[in-house]
């Protein structure tokens, strides 16, 4: 599984779009959340709706995998926030 996320990734970084550069450093980000974050979040989701992987039906299936979409959409919204909030705070005391 490793080795075709990488080539996915590679192959991202590699199209030469304009609309891939202006969001780079957000599909980057999003990335890396769903990367690393996405096993977490899915088995947080498991626990919290009481589901078990060996009995799921295919509504359950995906409504497990919307929801880990959403929330490493929510969690990559949240960290881009926190970066322009820090860099804010780091430019206006510069400027003072």
């Amino acid at each position: 599984m490793l080795p075709n996320t990488l080539l996915i990734f590679y192959g991202i970084l590699r199209i030469q779009s304009a609309a891939i550069h202006k969001y780079n450093k957000v599909i980057g980000l999003f990335c890396m959340v769903t990367f690393f974050g996405h096993i977490l979040f899915m088995l947080a989701n498991l626990w919290l709706l009481g589901w078990n992987v060996e009995r799921m039906n295919a509504g359950q299936d995906f409504t497990l995998l919307l929801l880990t979409l959403l929330e490493c959409v929510a969690a990559t919204a949240l960290l881009r926030m926190f970066a322009n909030t820090l860099s804010v705070r780091k430019t206006g005391s510069a400027a003072l």
